[in-house]
């Protein structure tokens, strides 16, 4: 790659505007603003954020919290000296439109490699050991512009496409915090990206809508297809009406023809492929949240063995108990204790199990799994993320009958 040098000034104050979703852009926003403070903050929301909170936080919300200007794209065109930070960004950019040159992303691959879409899919598809975060400039091609660094990462056989995806968030703040001071003085250096082992995917290279495994492959493959398209909060891999959550290569060799069941019980499926057979782990989780809001105790029972993490979270970020508190189900509420369910659960918003049981006060006036939450342990004390405490919601809500429990 051929590297050149970027012109040395030291910081002034500029404008700085983060562009993008989730927890990256989030950490990097709250960085700013407090290490920072001293440069002109912008902030600009992906077009779909609608300043809630959902199975990752909303950077709209926090913009609007730390007292940060949010903008529309068209605001930044003008600014001289904007330097401009897409973190997981939707839309493309137009540097044309845009007086400052200093228009930088981080993309979610080691780039050359993996341009464009699904880069938490078609790594681990294609089988790849490693894969890394990249800081670049934007130039008017995709995932093309001259690289700054880079951090690169193993990729772990059982890594699904959402352990990966996580993986380039924990990484990308990294290598935004190493980064930013240079990108703000113009000290850093580029390189070219080299044309070998460069590649693209575009949005049709997978179909969400229509994903089929397909078995006519080696037992390696299979298993790829599975932990590539597994990311709850988006989809599950189906086999035979199943979600399946887990595969296992086993050491007996496929003695048929590719796709047949060999054994079927309550917990797995044993498949044949081209070469060695390959065990999918059925997934209970919809079950298990399911029995948990209906309050159906002894089909919950039947299915709890096959649960894996108790504690694990729906799209909603609710997990069992918070589910079962919420409806009220104290029975569920005991049998989840029984079997590791946190009693300090939270939502990503903070709120707490006894919020949650104080919300099902609210409509059954009934305080028996409020007050069981307490004597199992549950703190009473914990604020969630906007400072609330259990007592200000009782206050707040006018449950009185409640603070005798708390006494």
């Amino acid at each position: 790659m051929k590297h050149s040098k970027s012109i040395l000034n030291l910081s002034q104050p500029i404008s700085i505007c983060i562009a993008g979703k989730n927890t990256i852009s989030i950490k990097a926003l709250i960085l700013l603003s407090k290490e920072y403070k001293y440069h002109k903050l912008y902030c600009l929301p992906n077009p779909n954020d609608q300043g809630l909170d959902d199975w990752q936080p909303s950077l709209k919300r926090l913009g609007i919290e730390l007292k940060i200007r949010i903008v529309q794209i068209e605001e930044l065109y003008e600014i001289e000296n904007l330097l401009f930070l897409s973190l997981e960004y939707s839309d493309l950019i137009n540097i044309s439109k845009f007086k400052s040159k200093k228009l930088f992303n981080i993309h979610f691959s080691l780039l050359p490699k993996y341009k464009g879409m699904y880069t938490s899919a078609l790594p681990i598809l294609h089988g790849e050991d490693y894969s890394g975060v990249t800081l670049h400039k934007i130039d008017n091609g995709i995932d093309t512009g001259e690289i700054i660094d880079q951090i690169k990462f193993k990729i772990k056989s059982d890594d699904t496409a959402r352990d990966l995806y996580f993986k380039y968030l924990d990484k990308s703040f990294i290598l935004f915090k190493k980064n930013i001071d240079s990108l703000i003085n113009n000290s850093y250096s580029l390189a070219t990206q080299s044309a070998s082992h460069s590649s693209y995917f575009s949005k049709k290279a997978i179909d969400y809508s229509d994903i089929k495994i397909n078995f006519n492959k080696t037992a390696f493959e299979v298993h790829n297809q599975f932990r590539a398209f597994t990311f709850r909060e988006y989809q599950m891999p189906i086999f035979q009406n199943w979600e399946i959550y887990n595969t296992e290569i086993l050491s007996d060799r496929s003695d048929t023809k590719p796709g047949v069941v060999i054994l079927e019980n309550n917990i797995f499926f044993i498949i044949s492929t081209i070469d060695y057979n390959i065990k999918l782990f059925k997934d209970y989780y919809k079950y298990l949240w399911h029995y948990c809001q209906n309050g159906d105790h002894s089909s919950l029972i039947k299915i709890i063995h096959n649960i894996p993490d108790i504690n694990l979270s729906n799209s909603k970020n609710w997990n069992a108990i918070i589910i079962a508190t919420y409806n009220g189900h104290c029975n569920i509420v005991k049998t989840l204790i029984k079997f590791g369910a946190n009693l300090n659960s939270t939502n990503k918003n903070g709120t707490t199990l006894l919020m949650y049981a104080l919300s099902n006060f609210q409509h059954s006036k009934d305080s028996t799994i409020f007050k069981f939450l307490l004597d199992s342990g549950c703190n009473s004390l914990l604020k969630d993320n906007y400072k609330k405490t259990l007592k200000d919601y009782i206050k707040f809500n006018k449950c009185d009958d409640l603070l005798k429990f708390l006494n």
